[in-house]
C-alpha cells in the first residue's frame, strides 16, 4: 500500500453488549455466503414441498412444511439472540475493556488490558463495512471491529481502500513473523513465576473436535431444533400410512436422512473454511504459561492473558485440553506437549472452573 505521511491512524473501541451484538450478526450472518446459501436452499426446499402438497391435494404436507417455514426463522432468531447474550456474558476477561488500535502502512496493532496483537494486512481474510462499524476478519468467523464514529475520515478512507485490496491477498502465503518455539521459550527464561508451560498448536481435526464439543456442551438448542425437525418428518411419515400416500412416505424418509446429512456436510465445510481462511495458523507459534493467578499465551502475533476466575470452562478429551476464554474461543493444549504435572494441574483447574 502507498505510504501515508501521518500514519499511524489511531482509534479506540470499548467492548460492550451492544458492540458484541452487532459483531455477532456481522460475523455470523452479514454477507455470510455459505450461511445465506444454506438458508435459501432450505427455504426453497420447504416451499417446494408446500407447493407440491397444494398441487397434489396433500394437505398434510402443506400443514407440516408450513409450520417448518414459519418456525424456522423464529427459532433461528431466538437461538441467535441467546447466543449473543451468552457469548458476551462468558467473555468476562474483556467486559468493558477499551482497546487501542494503530494502523500502519502494512500492518495493524491492537492493545488492551488483556493482550496485544500485530496483524499483517496480507493475513486478513476480508473486511466488512456496515453503517456503524468496520470488521477486519482474520478468519471466516473471527474479527476485530472498530466504530466508524470514533475514526478519522482518513482512517475510514484507508480501510475502505484496504477492503478493495484484500482480494489481491486471498491466495498469498501467511506473512506473520516467523518465530520458532525456541525463541519464544528463550524469551521466558527470566520468568521465575511460571509453574507450567507448553506449546499451543491447532490442526483441522482439532478445530472439528472443538466445534463438536461446543455444540454438545454449549449450543444444545441446535440439537433440540434438529430433533424437533426430525420428529416432524417422522410424524409426516406416520401420517402417510393414514393417508395411504406413498409419495409422502418417501418424501418424509428422504428428509429424515437428508437434513442431518446436509448439516454434517455444512459443519465440516465451515470448520475447514474457518481453518483454511486463518492464514496466521499456517505459521503460528505460541506458548501458554501458567502461574499462581493467571494463564498467558505468547505467540508470534501477540499475547493474551486471563485470570483463572475469568476462564469460562475447560473441555478435556483423550488428547487435548481446550481452555475456553469465552463460549466460542479457546486455547488448545495437547496433552502430548504437557508434563504429567501439568496434566494434573489442568485437571485440577478444570474442576475449579466447572
Amino acid at each position: 500500500m502507498g505510504g501515508v505521511s501521518d500514519m499511524p491512524y489511531k482509534t479506540e473501541v470499548k467492548y460492550t453488549y451492544e458492540e458484541a451484538r452487532k459483531a455477532f450478526w456481522a460475523t455470523q450472518f452479514y454477507k455470510n455466503k455459505a450461511g445465506i446459501a444454506a438458508a435459501i436452499v432450505a427455504v426453497a426446499i420447504v416451499i417446494g414441498f408446500i407447493i407440491n402438497g397444494i398441487v397434489t391435494n396433500n394437505y398434510e404436507n402443506v400443514v407440516i412444511f408450513s409450520l417448518v417455514l414459519i418456525f424456522y426463522p423464529i427459532l433461528t432468531y431466538i437461538f441467535a439472540s441467546k447466543r449473543v447474550k451468552k457469548n458476551y456474558e462468558s467473555y468476562k476477561m474483556i467486559h468493558g475493556n477499551t482497546f487501542s488500535y494503530a494502523f500502519y502502512e502494512d500492518y495493524m496493532e491492537s492493545e488492551g488490558e488483556k493482550g496485544t496483537s500485530k496483524i499483517q494486512y496480507r493475513d486478513l481474510y476480508k473486511i466488512v463495512e456496515t453503517k456503524t462499524n468496520i470488521y477486519l476478519f482474520i478468519s471466516s468467523g473471527q474479527a476485530f471491529f472498530i466504530v466508524k464514529s470514533d475514526c478519522s475520515n482518513e482512517l475510514i478512507a484507508f480501510l475502505q481502500k484496504l477492503k478493495k485490496e484484500i482480494g489481491n491477498y486471498k491466495n498469498s502465503k501467511a506473512t506473520s513473523e516467523a518465530v520458532d518455539y525456541e525463541q519464544l521459550t528463550s524469551s521466558l527464561e527470566s520468568r521465575t513465576d511460571i509453574l507450567h508451560k507448553a506449546r499451543v498448536e491447532w490442526g483441522l481435526n482439532e478445530i472439528k473436535d472443538f466445534n463438536w464439543l461446543l455444540i454438545k456442551n454449549e449450543h444444545k438448542s441446535l440439537i433440540y431444533i434438529l430433533v424437533l425437525v426430525e420428529v416432524m418428518f417422522f410424524a409426516a411419515f406416520a401420517m402417510s400410512f393414514l393417508a395411504h400416500s406413498m409419495r409422502l412416505a418417501v418424501e418424509s424418509i428422504l428428509l429424515v436422512i437428508a437434513v442431518p446429512l446436509l448439516l454434517y456436510i455444512l459443519f465440516n465445510f465451515r470448520c475447514r473454511k474457518n481453518y483454511e481462511s486463518n492464514k496466521m495458523l499456517r505459521n503460528f507459534a505460541a506458548i501458554i504459561t501458567f502461574d499462581n493467578e493467571k494463564l498467558e499465551q505468547i505467540s508470534n502475533v501477540g499475547s493474551l492473558k486471563a485470570n483463572y476466575d475469568e476462564i469460562y470452562r475447560i473441555f478435556e478429551t483423550d488428547n487435548n485440553f481446550y481452555i475456553l476464554v469465552s463460549d466460542n474461543q479457546a486455547i488448545n493444549v495437547r496433552k502430548a506437549n504437557c508434563s504429567n504435572e501439568m496434566v494434573a494441574f489442568l485437571k485440577e483447574l478444570k474442576a475449579k472452573v466447572a
